[in-house]
């Protein structure tokens, strides 16, 4: 829907989704609609929504990682962990590249105390983003709560190799506590 995309891109949200709606009543698979919907409702919290459409949409493209993706973001806000990872698993046999989901199932298994299974995925993601700081802290303190600190170690070595000095020593401190 042309309208509804102009209202929400004026900031009007709640004109944009009455049109999106009109727009899915006359044409039930106009799949832009139904993602641009999707993401109005997610932004609104109203989750059971949300994932009724990302559905909807998932029939017209089974194949669609990032539809896959965004019901796992969706199942996670609503801390449903199990269809988070479930749907975050169906993302990466569809898309193995798909690095924001390896950060995210880290802090999934991170929240439920799982150490190994979130410094596999952290340790997945870094290969993506091998920059990425605050993958950096958590791993290192992971490591350190494990009482690992050869690895602790390895990972600051790593923050050296990529010149990111102030962080390897604030995170050499921590670890030495």
């Amino acid at each position: 829907s042309v309208l509804g995309s102009l209202y929400q891109s004026q900031g009007d949200d709640n004109k944009a989704i009455d049109y999106y709606q009109q727009a899915l009543k006359i044409k039930p698979n106009a799949f832009d609609s139904l993602i641009n919907l999707s993401n109005l409702y997610r932004n609104k919290r109203d989750y059971a929504s949300a994932i009724e459409l990302l559905n909807q949409a998932l029939l017209l493209r089974p194949e669609s990682p990032d539809i896959y993706s965004t019901l796992a973001d969706t199942y996670n806000s609503q801390a449903d962990y199990p269809r988070a990872i479930e749907y975050y698993q169906k993302t990466l046999k569809l898309n193995p590249d798909f690095a924001d989901v390896y950060c995210n199932l880290g802090h999934i298994y991170n929240g439920q105390d799982n150490c190994d299974k979130a410094i596999e995925y952290f340790q997945e993601f870094l290969k993506f983003r091998p920059s990425s700081i605050e993958t950096y802290r958590v791993l290192v303190q992971l490591y350190k709560n494990k009482g690992d600190t050869e690895n602790a170690l390895n990972q600051i070595k790593k923050l050296r190799d990529l010149k990111m000095n102030d962080l390897a020593e604030e995170l050499e401190q921590f670890i030495n506590q």
